[in-house]
């Protein structure tokens, strides 16, 4: 449940009350968790356990995941709210991983090939992001889509590092013959 090994590229980029945040995408994963810490770094609500059975999961090399509580809130997604039920553990590997009752729910397509992820049947895309590569990638605040032959000033979002400076944007190659909309 606790996968390691694909946490180098599976990386969703979400929203959280404004703020950035990194979401490990697990097929493996059975449930939703997010660290304690990341809980209350982003002061989320608690909503104790009543069933002592979900208080203690397994995660893939057979150790123990101690749950403390479930969490409800909404992460932001290109635009898209989805609202997201989590149980928190006391120590993860990531601060948040969206298990296949996630994936499920909103209907989650993984592209590896391209690097895009679709949800709920396609209302959205957006790219995976590689912690291993230096991030230069620009994100739309909001889904956008741009007729054809048409130009438009949108709202991004960047790396800090690029703040006050004058940059030259590209699309990404592999994604000319696509259509533009909603990719960021």
């Amino acid at each position: 449940m606790n996968t390691v090994f694909c946490a180098r590229k599976n990386n969703l980029p979400a929203r959280l009350n404004s703020r950035q945040v990194k979401c490990l995408l697990d097929t493996g994963s059975v449930v939703t968790l997010i660290s304690e810490h990341f809980a209350k770094k982003h002061k989320i609500p608690i909503t104790p356990i009543t069933d002592p059975t979900v208080a203690e999961l397994n995660s893939a090399n057979a150790s123990s995941i101690d749950v403390i509580v479930t969490v409800e809130f909404t992460i932001n997604v290109s635009g898209l709210l989805l609202p997201v039920t989590a149980k928190v553990a006391i120590i993860l590997s990531q601060e948040v991983i969206l298990g296949t009752d996630f994936l499920q729910a909103y209907e989650v397509n993984i592209d590896y090939g391209r690097g895009i992820v679709s949800i709920s049947d396609d209302l959205v895309r957006t790219t995976l992001h590689s912690v291993e590569r230096a991030d230069n990638v620009v994100t739309c605040v909001q889904s956008v889509c741009i007729p054809a032959e048409t130009e438009m000033l949108i709202p991004v979002s960047t790396p800090t590092y690029f703040n006050g400076k004058t940059v030259l944007l590209e699309p990404i190659p592999a994604y000319q013959t696509y259509s533009f909309c909603a990719f960021f």
